[in-house]
């Protein structure tokens, strides 16, 4: 794995108070409280603040209009440039509830069935216990995340040929498939590289084709190694010290984390996502439900009932679906979310069902416990 040189930069506080004393951005018809905006507001300049990420975008949708938007901060900090609404991020793990709709479109087109076996589309698996395109996308099919970098920067290899690696690597599973839960991102490589597969086309370009084109999320698309974008921030390494302070991320193959990871976008792009999956025709109405119902073991068990790892108790009664995160007592109505980290950058998308309300951040700093998330959820939360 190549490392850049990396340079700590210091935030210039009377620079970034400039940043932050912009005006969010609100829809003309529809008005916060004061309370509420106070909150949202408290709980991103907390972040800044102490030192989470030196940028913070964030839009709030409702019913698919935005009711609020900001970015402050730096996107730069090498340059001191400030962060611009229409700015791009990386979204890591936000990219597999794409993967997944772009399966289940795959379904609804009677390209594959969500049973079938991932050998029936990729044989080098077939020497091996089969597991179903259902269980890639719940994560059962307990397939091991060998998260050993061996890729060379500007060389990004297929889906197709991380799936032959996967399919030969020394340990391909961490449990019988359909047994446990396991979060995996080698699963949706496997799933990446079935979408190649049946669309004769690299995973970057498929999504494009099945999702960001058709939607018109112009400010959205899968890094194949190869783009240049001016508008895309970069990431940094929060440092402990007094005042916040950054290092330039660890530079990786980010097309390599292809259908695990390597989404780029902002946020509004992120709210007309979410807007257009669960409140609009993008997926039919049989294709969604199964999109955020949590998943099954082979028994019939929800698949948070037997969690493979110890660690992963601290989900509690939250469930995984296929690409999505699904908690229906945490709060005052069903939270449909999903986290995604990568090297230099963090998200978190959610969207309340009855409310229909759409959350969106995007950090351009690798994850920490200042991050706003969990104080905007909360504001919003309240609200309801």
């Amino acid at each position: 794995m190549h490392i850049t040189n990396r340079r700590s930069f210091n935030v210039n506080s009377i620079a970034l108070l400039s940043s932050l004393l912009a005006s969010p951005v609100f829809a003309k018809d529809v008005q916060l409280s004061d309370a509420l905006l106070k909150d949202i507001d408290n709980g991103i300049m907390d972040a800044i603040t102490n030192g989470a990420s030196p940028s913070v975008q964030i839009s709030i949708f409702k019913q698919g209009l935005p009711i609020y938007k900001k970015a402050i901060g730096f996107s730069n900090l090498e340059n001191k440039i400030s962060l611009k609404q229409n700015d791009v991020f990386r979204t890591g793990s936000l990219t597999k509830q794409f993967t997944a709709a772009a399966i289940l479109l795959l379904a609804q087109k009677k390209k594959l069935d969500l049973s079938d076996n991932a050998s029936k589309h990729l044989p080098e698996f077939s020497k091996h216990a089969p597991f179903s395109i259902s269980e890639l996308l719940w994560h059962t099919a307990g397939i091991h995340s060998d998260e050993t970098d061996t890729s060379i920067l500007g060389k990004p290899r297929s889906h197709i040929v991380l799936a032959k690696e996967i399919a030969t690597q020394k340990q391909v599973f961490d449990f019988s498939s359909g047994t446990s839960w396991l979060y995996s991102n080698a699963n949706y490589i496997i799933l990446g590289a079935i979408i190649e597969k049946i669309m004769g086309v690299s995973y970057d370009k498929a999504i494009n084709m099945l999702i960001i084109k058709p939607l018109k999320l112009n400010n959205t698309y899968v890094e194949n190694g190869h783009s240049k974008n001016k508008n895309l921030v970069n990431g940094y390494t929060p440092l402990e010290a007094e005042t916040p302070r950054f290092e330039k991320a660890q530079a990786i193959e980010y097309a390599e984390a292809g259908a695990a990871g390597a989404l780029i976008s902002n946020t509004d792009d992120l709210c007309k996502w979410h807007h257009a999956l669960f409140f609009g025709n993008f997926l039919n109405n049989e294709s969604r439900n199964k999109m955020v119902k949590a998943g099954l073991l082979r028994d019939s068990r929800i698949s948070g009932a037997n969690r493979f790892s110890e660690q992963d108790a601290n989900y509690g009664d939250v469930q995984y679906g296929m690409g999505l995160l699904i908690d229906k007592n945490s709060n005052p109505e069903e939270l449909i979310f999903h986290y995604g980290f990568i090297s230099g950058f963090s998200s978190y998308l959610a969207s309340f069902v009855k409310s229909k309300i759409t959350i969106a951040i995007l950090c351009n700093a690798d994850n920490n416990p200042a991050m706003p998330f969990r104080a905007v959820r909360k504001a919003i939360s309240k609200s309801l």
